[in-house]
């Protein structure tokens, strides 16, 4: 069996797709050569950009040198094109069967741009210099999404702690729990602008939640705190396996008592579930006035199923 015949298509284009939606992220998955296996989604997020050779951009090169044209950032490896866009690729190794080699894939995640999008000038300029229609280009480019490093370093990181289970690879990537919660933690916190975050787990007897992980100006006093199932508003997010978005265009009343800290504009408090148990409750919030964590809302969702899958 090789190794295009071993993914199975579908289910990696949903789980591709789902990624793809929630990160506004471009990702393909490529074999040790370059040739597509699973592609990009062509209608979004610089799709074009892998797919169309008139654009130049260089992201795929179907030759046995394809990945040596990405090199070693941090943990990964990091591709930037003559237009300053950049890509990452995850390596992915497994087993086809029990007697045969490892075999390797490539996810590559991209492009994006790092930290600030140049002018519609400056694109047009590197166009010309390409031989490439300028208005194409940032037309595709235009729909790329901005990130921090700190941002892309997390995406990256939640990538390869859960990718290969959902694509059911025959070989699993080790990771800690605690890991994969924190760079969950990391992520979310930097998609929704969020001030302060912490992830809450919930004790064996299902009798209380202790705060283990935090991100921000947290009071120290608040780690390893423990709040009783039904107690507060976390407490009650687990007892009750809800969500509970606090928001200028989402007043919860029935919490209204429990809001204790008037400065905070917006902020969340979401069960974390695996096959329907509750293992742990997710805390947001922020005291800028804005909706990243509302209009990231069902990224959130979509996203804490995916660490779940792979924490417990």
């Amino acid at each position: 069996m090789n190794i295009h015949a071993y993914f199975q298509k579908n289910t990696c284009w949903q789980v591709l797709t789902h990624f793809i939606d929630v990160l506004r992220i471009n990702m393909v998955i490529v074999d040790q050569e370059g040739h597509i296996i699973i592609p990009p989604d062509e209608q979004k997020y610089g799709g074009r950009l892998y797919l169309d050779s008139t654009l130049r951009a260089g992201f795929l090169d179907e030759s046995p040198k394809f990945i040596n044209s990405f090199k070693e950032h941090g943990k990964f490896l990091e591709y930037v094109n003559h237009f300053g866009l950049h890509s990452f690729a995850l390596p992915i190794s497994f087993n086809m069967t029990k007697k045969e080699k490892p075999s390797t894939a490539y996810m590559i995640i991209g492009p994006v741009i790092l930290n600030k999008r140049l002018s519609n000038d400056d694109y047009l300029e590197k166009a010309q210099k390409a031989e490439v229609i300028g208005d194409a280009l940032i037309n595709e480019i235009n729909t790329l999404k901005v990130v921090s490093n700190i941002m892309m370093n997390s995406i990256l990181e939640l990538l390869q702690k859960i990718i290969q289970n959902n694509i059911t690879l025959s070989s699993q990537i080790e990771t800690s729990y605690a890991d994969s919660l924190e760079s969950f933690l990391d992520l979310v916190v930097e998609m929704t602008e969020s001030e302060f975050g912490s992830i809450m787990l919930l004790n064996e007897k299902n009798t209380f939640l202790t705060v283990e992980i935090t991100k921000g100006n947290y009071n120290k006093s608040i780690q390893n705190k423990e709040i009783k199932i039904g107690e507060g508003i976390a407490g009650l997010a687990a007892r009750e396996n809800t969500s509970f978005l606090i928001s200028k265009n989402h007043k919860q009343s029935r919490i209204s008592h429990l809001l204790k800290r008037p400065e905070i504009k917006e902020s969340l408090v979401m069960p974390l579930t695996d096959k329907n148990h509750i293992f742990g409750v997710l805390n947001l919030s922020t005291t800028k006035d804005s909706n990243k964590i509302e209009d990231n809302f069902d990224a959130l969702q979509y996203l804490a199923s995916q660490i779940t899958k792979t924490s417990i």
